[in-house]
C-alpha cells in the first residue's frame, strides 16, 4: 500500500461491473502507476453479480499503488463513482472507464496537462474520443446540441474519458446523479464555476474481453441517451 509519508496528488477511480475477465489486463495496464508515488488507483467492485469480487480479492494485493473499494449492490455507474471518490485521498481526482478500450496511459496526459498549470486548482480535464463509429459519433453530436442548448453552455463528448479535475470542484456538487449523467454533472458544474476547461484527444479501441453492461444495441443507446435527457431535466433544477 501507500507510504503514508507520501503525499498523493492525484486519484484515479475505475468502476468495474462483472468484469472478471478483464480485471487483472486493467491492472496490469496501470503498473506504470507504481513509479508514480504521489497517484494511486481506486478500484470500484460495482455490485459485481459475476466472479470480479474473488478474482479482486486474489490479485489486489500484488499491485500496490491501487485500492479497493467495494459496493456491495450496484446503483449505477455514478454511484459507484462517487463510492470511490468519497475514498480518495488525492488533491486531484478523476475515473475513466473499466473496459480498456481507452489507452490506460491517458490518465498521464491529463496528469501533465494539470501539472503544466503549476498549482492552478480550476482546471479540468477530460479526454475528446476519436475514431469512433459512425453512428457512435452522431449519437455524440446529438447528445452535445442538446446538452448545449438546454444547459446553456457550450458541452462537447460529454461522456469522453478520463475526467479529471481538483476535488475543490466537489464542494459545488449537490446531489449528483447515480447513473452515467455523473459526466455530464461534473462537466457542467466545471463550466458554471468558470474553470478552465481542457480536452486532449484520446482514441477508442475495440472491447477485447467481456462485454459492456449496457452498450449492446442502438436500442441501448437510444435508452442511455434518453435516461441521460431525463436526468438533464432533473439536474437542471439544482443548478
Amino acid at each position: 500500500m501507500h507510504n503514508n509519508s507520501v503525499r498523493i496528488k492525484f486519484s484515479i477511480v475505475i468502476p468495474c461491473y462483472n468484469e472478471q475477465e478483464n480485471i487483472q489486463f486493467l491492472l496490469e495496464s496501470f503498473s506504470f502507476l507504481s513509479e508514480c508515488h504521489d497517484a494511486e488507483l481506486i478500484i470500484v467492485d460495482n455490485g459485481s453479480t459475476d466472479e470480479t469480487s474473488k478474482k479482486l480479492s486474489e490479485i489486489m494485493p500484488k499491485y500496490s499503488f491501487a485500492r479497493l473499494v467495494t459496493v456491495k449492490k450496484n446503483k449505477g455507474y455514478g454511484y459507484g463513482i462517487l463510492q470511490g471518490l468519497k475514498e480518495a485521498k488525492g488533491d486531484y481526482v478523476g475515473w475513466t472507464h473499466g473496459d480498456l478500450q481507452f489507452d490506460s496511459k491517458d490518465v498521464l496526459k491529463a496528469i501533465s496537462i494539470i501539472n503544466s498549470y503549476g498549482d492552478n486548482s480550476r482546471v479540468f480535464i477530460k479526454g475528446s474520443r476519436n475514431n469512433r463509429p459512425f453512428t457512435d459519433t452522431l449519437f455524440t453530436i446529438a447528445m452535445s446540441v442538446f446538452e448545449t442548448v438546454y444547459m446553456r453552455a457550450a458541452l462537447w463528448d460529454i461522456n469522453g474519458q478520463p475526467a479529471m479535475f481538483h476535488r475543490s470542484l466537489m464542494s459545488h456538487w449537490n446531489a449528483p446523479p447515480y447513473d452515467f449523467s455523473l459526466d455530464l454533472y461534473a462537466y457542467i458544474i466545471a463550466k458554471k464555476q468558470r474553470f478552465t476547461i481542457r480536452r486532449f484527444d484520446v482514441f477508442l479501441k475495440e472491447r477485447e474481453r467481456g462485454s459492456s453492461s449496457w452498450n449492446k444495441n442502438c436500442f441501448a443507446r437510444f435508452k442511455l441517451i434518453g435516461n441521460i435527457f431525463l436526468s438533464s431535466i432533473r439536474m437542471k433544477k439544482t443548478l
